[in-house]
Protein backbone atom coordinates (compact mmCIF):
# COMPACT_ATOMS: atom_id res chain seq x y z
CA UNK A 1 0.00 0.00 0.00
CA UNK A 2 2.83 2.07 0.83
CA UNK A 3 5.74 1.20 -1.80
CA UNK A 4 7.78 4.11 -1.10
CA UNK A 5 8.34 3.89 2.90
CA UNK A 6 11.49 3.61 3.78
CA UNK A 7 11.73 1.48 6.80
CA UNK A 8 14.60 2.08 9.71
CA UNK A 9 14.68 -0.23 12.90
CA UNK A 10 16.22 2.09 15.33
CA UNK A 11 15.53 -0.30 19.01
CA UNK A 12 16.70 -4.31 18.16
CA UNK A 13 17.74 -5.73 21.95
CA UNK A 14 17.11 -9.81 22.16
CA UNK A 15 16.74 -9.68 26.64
CA UNK A 16 17.15 -13.77 27.39
CA UNK A 17 19.06 -15.73 28.92
CA UNK A 18 19.00 -18.72 26.45
CA UNK A 19 21.40 -17.72 23.76
CA UNK A 20 20.59 -20.33 21.44
CA UNK A 21 17.18 -18.35 21.08
CA UNK A 22 19.08 -15.35 20.86
CA UNK A 23 21.40 -16.25 18.05
CA UNK A 24 18.35 -17.94 15.67
CA UNK A 25 16.06 -14.64 16.56
CA UNK A 26 18.83 -12.05 15.64
CA UNK A 27 19.50 -14.37 12.43
CA UNK A 28 16.30 -14.31 11.46
CA UNK A 29 15.09 -10.82 11.97
CA UNK A 30 18.70 -9.55 10.55
CA UNK A 31 17.68 -11.62 7.26
CA UNK A 32 13.98 -10.60 6.86
CA UNK A 33 14.90 -7.30 7.10
CA UNK A 34 17.75 -7.15 5.05
CA UNK A 35 15.97 -8.98 2.51
CA UNK A 36 13.81 -5.99 1.65
CA UNK A 37 15.00 -3.15 -0.92
CA UNK A 38 13.49 -0.09 1.55
CA UNK A 39 14.95 -1.37 4.66
CA UNK A 40 17.49 1.31 5.12
CA UNK A 41 19.05 0.49 8.19
CA UNK A 42 19.00 -1.91 11.87
CA UNK A 43 20.30 -0.20 14.94
CA UNK A 44 21.19 -2.22 17.92
CA UNK A 45 21.85 -0.17 21.31
CA UNK A 46 24.74 -1.72 21.96
CA UNK A 47 27.50 -4.87 22.16
CA UNK A 48 28.53 -5.07 25.23
CA UNK A 49 27.58 -6.28 28.34
CA UNK A 50 30.03 -3.14 30.50
CA UNK A 51 27.49 -0.93 28.54
CA UNK A 52 24.38 -1.73 27.42
CA UNK A 53 20.98 -0.70 29.44
CA UNK A 54 19.86 -4.62 29.23
CA UNK A 55 22.80 -6.82 29.99
CA UNK A 56 21.48 -9.99 28.92
CA UNK A 57 21.35 -8.32 25.49
CA UNK A 58 24.60 -7.44 25.23
CA UNK A 59 26.48 -9.21 22.30
CA UNK A 60 29.11 -9.77 24.46
CA UNK A 61 29.94 -11.20 28.19
CA UNK A 62 31.45 -8.53 30.72
CA UNK A 63 34.36 -10.46 30.32
CA UNK A 64 34.28 -9.71 25.98
CA UNK A 65 33.38 -13.49 25.80
CA UNK A 66 31.35 -13.83 22.61
CA UNK A 67 28.32 -15.04 22.95
CA UNK A 68 26.13 -16.83 20.49
CA UNK A 69 24.08 -13.92 18.80
CA UNK A 70 27.39 -12.07 18.69
CA UNK A 71 28.75 -14.90 16.28
CA UNK A 72 25.32 -14.86 14.57
CA UNK A 73 25.46 -10.71 13.74
CA UNK A 74 29.66 -11.25 12.94
CA UNK A 75 28.69 -14.15 10.57
CA UNK A 76 25.93 -12.10 8.90
CA UNK A 77 27.80 -8.70 8.50
CA UNK A 78 31.11 -10.08 7.49
CA UNK A 79 30.58 -13.46 5.34
CA UNK A 80 27.23 -14.07 4.04
CA UNK A 81 27.10 -10.68 3.46
CA UNK A 82 30.21 -9.48 3.13
CA UNK A 83 31.60 -10.01 -0.90
CA UNK A 84 34.94 -11.05 -1.38
CA UNK A 85 35.89 -12.37 -4.95
CA UNK A 86 38.69 -13.48 -6.93
CA UNK A 87 37.90 -13.63 -10.56
CA UNK A 88 40.51 -13.16 -14.06
CA UNK A 89 39.15 -10.89 -16.44
CA UNK A 90 39.44 -11.96 -20.28
CA UNK A 91 41.50 -10.43 -23.06
CA UNK A 92 39.35 -7.35 -22.96
CA UNK A 93 39.68 -6.67 -19.45
CA UNK A 94 36.17 -6.98 -18.19
CA UNK A 95 34.96 -8.48 -15.19
CA UNK A 96 31.28 -8.65 -13.41
CA UNK A 97 30.35 -9.73 -10.29
CA UNK A 98 27.27 -9.57 -8.03
CA UNK A 99 27.26 -8.44 -4.77
CA UNK A 100 25.42 -6.61 -1.93
CA UNK A 101 24.57 -3.27 -1.67
CA UNK A 102 27.17 -0.98 -0.17
CA UNK A 103 30.44 0.76 -1.23
CA UNK A 104 33.28 -1.73 -3.06
CA UNK A 105 37.10 -1.88 -2.78
CA UNK A 106 37.69 -3.11 -6.36
CA UNK A 107 41.81 -4.01 -6.83
CA UNK A 108 42.69 -4.99 -9.91
CA UNK A 109 46.41 -6.40 -10.73
CA UNK A 110 48.40 -6.93 -14.06
CA UNK A 111 51.99 -7.85 -14.12
CA UNK A 112 53.51 -6.20 -11.12
CA UNK A 113 51.35 -3.34 -11.48
CA UNK A 114 48.19 -2.63 -8.71
CA UNK A 115 45.30 -0.18 -8.50
CA UNK A 116 42.65 0.36 -6.97
CA UNK A 117 38.79 1.65 -7.76
CA UNK A 118 35.69 2.63 -5.71
CA UNK A 119 32.75 1.01 -6.70
CA UNK A 120 28.89 1.90 -4.87
CA UNK A 121 26.44 -0.71 -5.82
CA UNK A 122 22.82 0.19 -5.30
CA UNK A 123 19.95 -2.46 -4.60
CA UNK A 124 18.51 -4.44 -5.83
CA UNK A 125 20.57 -6.76 -7.19
CA UNK A 126 23.67 -4.86 -7.97
CA UNK A 127 25.92 -5.66 -10.49
CA UNK A 128 29.35 -4.45 -10.82
CA UNK A 129 31.82 -4.08 -14.23
CA UNK A 130 35.27 -3.26 -14.07
CA UNK A 131 36.57 -2.25 -16.86
CA UNK A 132 40.15 -2.14 -18.42
CA UNK A 133 43.03 -1.24 -18.57
CA UNK A 134 43.56 -3.01 -15.60
CA UNK A 135 46.52 -0.09 -14.39
CA UNK A 136 44.67 3.06 -13.84
CA UNK A 137 46.50 6.44 -14.29
CA UNK A 138 47.73 8.52 -11.95
CA UNK A 139 47.60 11.26 -13.75
CA UNK A 140 44.66 13.88 -13.76
CA UNK A 141 43.44 17.32 -15.76
CA UNK A 142 44.85 20.22 -13.62
CA UNK A 143 43.34 22.47 -15.54
CA UNK A 144 40.70 23.33 -18.33
CA UNK A 145 40.63 26.89 -20.42
CA UNK A 146 38.66 27.74 -23.96
CA UNK A 147 38.93 30.87 -25.54
CA UNK A 148 35.45 31.66 -27.81
CA UNK A 149 33.63 34.71 -29.13
CA UNK A 150 31.20 35.59 -26.59
CA UNK A 151 27.72 36.99 -27.69
CA UNK A 152 24.20 37.13 -26.44
CA UNK A 153 21.84 34.50 -25.65
CA UNK A 154 22.78 30.79 -27.00
CA UNK A 155 26.33 32.11 -27.88
CA UNK A 156 27.54 32.88 -24.50
CA UNK A 157 30.40 31.15 -23.56
CA UNK A 158 28.89 28.20 -21.21
CA UNK A 159 31.90 25.76 -19.68
CA UNK A 160 30.96 22.39 -18.32
CA UNK A 161 33.05 20.53 -16.04
CA UNK A 162 32.88 17.78 -13.48
CA UNK A 163 34.54 17.05 -10.60
CA UNK A 164 34.77 12.95 -9.11
CA UNK A 165 35.71 11.70 -6.18
CA UNK A 166 34.23 11.63 -2.29
CA UNK A 167 35.86 15.20 -1.24
CA UNK A 168 35.11 18.79 -2.56
CA UNK A 169 37.60 20.38 -4.71
CA UNK A 170 39.86 23.95 -4.43
CA UNK A 171 39.15 25.39 -7.87
CA UNK A 172 39.94 29.01 -9.46
CA UNK A 173 37.47 30.18 -12.04
CA UNK A 174 38.60 33.26 -14.05
CA UNK A 175 36.54 34.72 -17.30
CA UNK A 176 39.26 36.84 -18.80
CA UNK A 177 38.70 39.74 -21.70
CA UNK A 178 40.82 42.66 -21.72
CA UNK A 179 44.33 41.18 -20.53
CA UNK A 180 44.26 39.50 -23.70
CA UNK A 181 44.89 42.32 -25.55
CA UNK A 182 48.56 41.72 -24.21
CA UNK A 183 48.78 38.88 -26.25
CA UNK A 184 47.60 40.24 -29.48
CA UNK A 185 43.76 38.79 -28.90
CA UNK A 186 41.62 41.44 -30.86
CA UNK A 187 38.22 42.00 -30.51
CA UNK A 188 38.10 41.12 -26.83
CA UNK A 189 35.55 41.19 -24.54
CA UNK A 190 35.42 44.60 -22.07
CA UNK A 191 33.74 43.90 -19.32
CA UNK A 192 33.39 39.26 -18.55
CA UNK A 193 31.11 38.14 -15.86
CA UNK A 194 31.06 34.98 -14.71
CA UNK A 195 27.69 33.14 -13.31
CA UNK A 196 28.15 29.55 -11.44
CA UNK A 197 25.43 26.60 -11.59
CA UNK A 198 24.97 22.94 -10.17
CA UNK A 199 24.04 20.67 -12.73
CA UNK A 200 20.19 20.65 -13.46
CA UNK A 201 19.56 23.73 -11.84
CA UNK A 202 18.63 27.37 -14.00
CA UNK A 203 19.54 29.76 -10.79
CA UNK A 204 23.04 30.55 -10.44
CA UNK A 205 24.70 30.03 -6.98
CA UNK A 206 27.30 32.66 -7.41
CA UNK A 207 27.76 35.24 -9.69
CA UNK A 208 31.17 37.26 -10.18
CA UNK A 209 32.07 40.26 -11.84
CA UNK A 210 35.52 41.35 -10.95
CA UNK A 211 38.45 39.70 -8.77
CA UNK A 212 40.02 40.11 -5.35
CA UNK A 213 44.17 41.60 -5.44
CA UNK A 214 44.65 38.86 -2.84
CA UNK A 215 43.96 36.18 -5.60
CA UNK A 216 47.78 37.84 -7.51
CA UNK A 217 49.85 34.83 -5.94
CA UNK A 218 47.52 31.82 -6.28
CA UNK A 219 47.60 32.78 -9.69
CA UNK A 220 51.50 33.02 -10.35
CA UNK A 221 51.27 29.70 -8.05
CA UNK A 222 48.84 28.20 -10.55
CA UNK A 223 51.13 29.30 -13.64
CA UNK A 224 47.93 31.77 -14.76
CA UNK A 225 48.88 34.57 -16.03
CA UNK A 226 48.73 37.52 -14.25
CA UNK A 227 45.76 40.31 -14.58
CA UNK A 228 48.12 43.06 -13.80
CA UNK A 229 45.48 46.35 -13.83
CA UNK A 230 42.80 44.24 -15.55
CA UNK A 231 40.01 44.99 -13.51
CA UNK A 232 37.76 44.27 -15.50
CA UNK A 233 37.99 40.74 -16.16
CA UNK A 234 36.42 38.05 -13.09
CA UNK A 235 37.80 35.93 -10.81
CA UNK A 236 36.82 33.78 -7.92
CA UNK A 237 38.10 30.79 -5.91
CA UNK A 238 35.51 28.50 -4.24
CA UNK A 239 35.44 24.93 -3.27
CA UNK A 240 32.58 22.63 -4.52
CA UNK A 241 31.73 18.96 -3.92
CA UNK A 242 31.85 16.51 -6.28
CA UNK A 243 29.24 16.64 -9.29
CA UNK A 244 28.95 18.65 -12.62
CA UNK A 245 29.10 21.91 -12.73
CA UNK A 246 28.79 24.84 -15.52
CA UNK A 247 30.28 28.17 -15.76
CA UNK A 248 28.41 31.13 -17.79
CA UNK A 249 30.49 33.71 -19.12
CA UNK A 250 28.81 37.04 -20.76
CA UNK A 251 29.05 40.42 -20.83
CA UNK A 252 28.28 43.02 -18.51
CA UNK A 253 25.25 45.43 -20.58
CA UNK A 254 25.40 42.32 -23.09
CA UNK A 255 28.67 43.37 -23.86
CA UNK A 256 30.07 41.17 -27.01
CA UNK A 257 33.62 39.93 -28.00
CA UNK A 258 36.06 37.37 -27.17
CA UNK A 259 37.00 36.19 -23.78
CA UNK A 260 38.43 32.72 -22.14
CA UNK A 261 37.51 30.61 -19.40
CA UNK A 262 39.86 28.71 -16.93
CA UNK A 263 39.19 26.26 -14.17
CA UNK A 264 42.16 25.61 -12.44
CA UNK A 265 42.82 22.97 -9.96
CA UNK A 266 43.74 24.58 -6.72
CA UNK A 267 43.63 21.72 -4.36
CA UNK A 268 47.05 19.16 -3.46
CA UNK A 269 46.74 16.50 -2.44
CA UNK A 270 43.27 16.09 -2.92
CA UNK A 271 41.55 12.81 -3.73
CA UNK A 272 38.57 14.61 -6.33
CA UNK A 273 39.76 15.55 -10.27
CA UNK A 274 38.44 17.09 -12.49
CA UNK A 275 37.08 15.14 -15.23
CA UNK A 276 35.90 16.33 -17.95
CA UNK A 277 35.29 20.32 -19.93
CA UNK A 278 32.99 20.96 -22.31
CA UNK A 279 32.11 24.46 -23.68
CA UNK A 280 29.91 25.60 -26.00
CA UNK A 281 29.85 28.97 -27.74
CA UNK A 282 29.97 30.91 -31.09
CA UNK A 283 32.84 29.77 -33.14
CA UNK A 284 34.18 32.64 -35.90
CA UNK A 285 37.16 33.30 -37.97
CA UNK A 286 40.55 33.96 -37.27
CA UNK A 287 40.74 34.94 -33.48
CA UNK A 288 37.79 34.04 -33.15
CA UNK A 289 37.62 30.32 -33.30
CA UNK A 290 37.15 28.60 -30.19
CA UNK A 291 40.57 27.56 -28.47
CA UNK A 292 40.22 24.97 -25.54
CA UNK A 293 43.38 24.19 -23.26
CA UNK A 294 43.99 21.32 -20.94
CA UNK A 295 46.77 19.95 -18.53
CA UNK A 296 47.81 16.22 -17.64
CA UNK A 297 49.54 16.70 -14.67
CA UNK A 298 50.71 13.56 -13.08
CA UNK A 299 53.55 10.65 -13.72
CA UNK A 300 51.32 8.50 -16.41
CA UNK A 301 50.03 8.96 -20.26
CA UNK A 302 46.04 9.46 -19.95
CA UNK A 303 43.64 8.12 -22.48
CA UNK A 304 41.33 11.35 -23.20
CA UNK A 305 38.47 11.57 -25.62
CA UNK A 306 37.92 15.15 -27.42
CA UNK A 307 34.92 16.10 -29.50
CA UNK A 308 34.25 18.76 -31.79
CA UNK A 309 30.11 19.22 -31.97
CA UNK A 310 28.05 20.79 -34.54
CA UNK A 311 25.28 19.72 -36.44
CA UNK A 312 24.20 17.34 -33.42
CA UNK A 313 23.30 20.13 -31.44
CA UNK A 314 20.46 20.54 -33.77
CA UNK A 315 19.04 17.57 -31.95
CA UNK A 316 18.92 19.67 -28.61
CA UNK A 317 17.20 22.88 -30.15
CA UNK A 318 20.51 24.78 -30.52
CA UNK A 319 20.00 27.13 -33.74
CA UNK A 320 22.53 28.05 -36.40
CA UNK A 321 25.16 25.76 -35.42
CA UNK A 322 28.83 24.94 -36.87
CA UNK A 323 27.74 22.62 -40.19
CA UNK A 324 31.16 21.23 -40.58
CA UNK A 325 33.24 21.00 -38.11
CA UNK A 326 37.26 20.93 -38.26
CA UNK A 327 38.70 19.45 -34.68
CA UNK A 328 42.47 20.26 -34.10
CA UNK A 329 44.77 18.50 -31.30
CA UNK A 330 47.70 20.37 -30.39
CA UNK A 331 50.55 19.89 -28.12
CA UNK A 332 52.60 22.58 -26.75
CA UNK A 333 56.70 21.61 -26.75
CA UNK A 334 59.37 23.45 -25.34
CA UNK A 335 56.89 26.76 -26.45
CA UNK A 336 55.66 25.84 -29.45
CA UNK A 337 52.77 24.23 -30.69
CA UNK A 338 53.15 20.93 -32.73
CA UNK A 339 49.83 19.26 -34.33
CA UNK A 340 48.95 15.97 -32.76
CA UNK A 341 46.02 14.75 -34.36
CA UNK A 342 42.92 16.05 -36.98
CA UNK A 343 39.70 15.26 -37.42
CA UNK A 344 36.26 16.36 -39.37
CA UNK A 345 34.27 13.10 -39.10
CA UNK A 346 34.36 10.84 -36.35
CA UNK A 347 33.32 7.49 -38.33
CA UNK A 348 36.97 8.15 -40.70
CA UNK A 349 38.98 7.62 -37.41
CA UNK A 350 40.47 4.40 -37.40
CA UNK A 351 39.23 3.82 -33.45
CA UNK A 352 35.61 4.86 -34.06
CA UNK A 353 33.98 2.15 -32.86
CA UNK A 354 35.85 2.44 -29.92
CA UNK A 355 34.99 6.04 -30.25
CA UNK A 356 31.51 4.94 -29.58
CA UNK A 357 32.20 2.63 -26.85
CA UNK A 358 33.88 5.32 -24.96
CA UNK A 359 31.44 7.84 -25.34
CA UNK A 360 28.86 5.36 -23.51
CA UNK A 361 31.12 4.85 -21.28
CA UNK A 362 32.14 8.56 -19.85
CA UNK A 363 28.30 9.61 -20.66
CA UNK A 364 28.73 11.60 -23.23
CA UNK A 365 25.77 12.03 -26.02
CA UNK A 366 25.67 9.91 -29.19
CA UNK A 367 27.16 11.08 -32.41
CA UNK A 368 25.33 10.20 -35.84
CA UNK A 369 27.65 8.62 -38.14
CA UNK A 370 27.96 10.81 -41.36
CA UNK A 371 26.21 14.13 -39.63
CA UNK A 372 30.14 16.04 -39.62
CA UNK A 373 30.63 16.24 -36.04
CA UNK A 374 34.74 15.47 -34.92
CA UNK A 375 35.93 13.50 -32.69
CA UNK A 376 39.47 12.10 -31.26
CA UNK A 377 40.22 9.24 -28.92
CA UNK A 378 43.87 9.32 -27.76
CA UNK A 379 46.75 8.58 -25.38
CA UNK A 380 48.47 11.65 -24.24
CA UNK A 381 51.45 11.97 -22.07
CA UNK A 382 51.86 14.47 -19.32
CA UNK A 383 52.27 17.88 -20.39
CA UNK A 384 49.86 20.81 -22.17
CA UNK A 385 47.76 20.34 -25.07
CA UNK A 386 45.41 22.87 -27.11
CA UNK A 387 41.89 22.33 -28.92
CA UNK A 388 40.80 24.50 -31.53
CA UNK A 389 37.59 24.06 -33.16
CA UNK A 390 36.69 26.01 -36.51
CA UNK A 391 34.18 25.72 -39.64
CA UNK A 392 35.58 23.93 -43.26
CA UNK A 393 35.73 27.01 -45.60
CA UNK A 394 35.37 29.67 -42.69
CA UNK A 395 32.18 28.53 -41.62
CA UNK A 396 30.86 29.94 -38.20
CA UNK A 397 27.90 28.67 -35.84
CA UNK A 398 27.83 27.33 -32.10
CA UNK A 399 29.85 24.62 -31.76
CA UNK A 400 30.87 22.83 -28.77
CA UNK A 401 34.19 21.26 -27.56
CA UNK A 402 34.34 18.42 -25.20
CA UNK A 403 36.94 16.75 -23.44
CA UNK A 404 36.94 13.99 -21.16
CA UNK A 405 39.64 11.73 -19.32
CA UNK A 406 38.61 8.38 -19.53
CA UNK A 407 39.94 6.21 -16.75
Amino acid sequence: EFPELEFRVTEFDITSTDQQLQADYLRDFYTIAFSHQQMKGLQLWGFWAGAHWRDTAALYELDWTEKLHGAAYRDLIYNQWWTNELQVSGPDGVVSGRGFKGGYVIETEAGQSLGTFTVAAANPAPKVVVLGPTTPSASKLANLSTRGRVLGGVGKLVAGFVIEGSVSKDLVIRAVGPRLTDFGVPGVLADPQIALYRSGTSTPFATVDSWDASLSPLFSTLGAFSLESDTASAATRVELEPGAYTVEVSGVDEGTGVAIVEVYDAATGSLAQLVNLSTRGAVGVGAEIMVAGFVIAGPDSQRVLVRGVGPALAGFGVAGVLADPVLKLYQNVAGTTVLREENRTWTAASNASEIVSTTAAVGGFALAAGAGDAALLVDLAPGAYTVELAGASAGTGIGLIEVYRVP
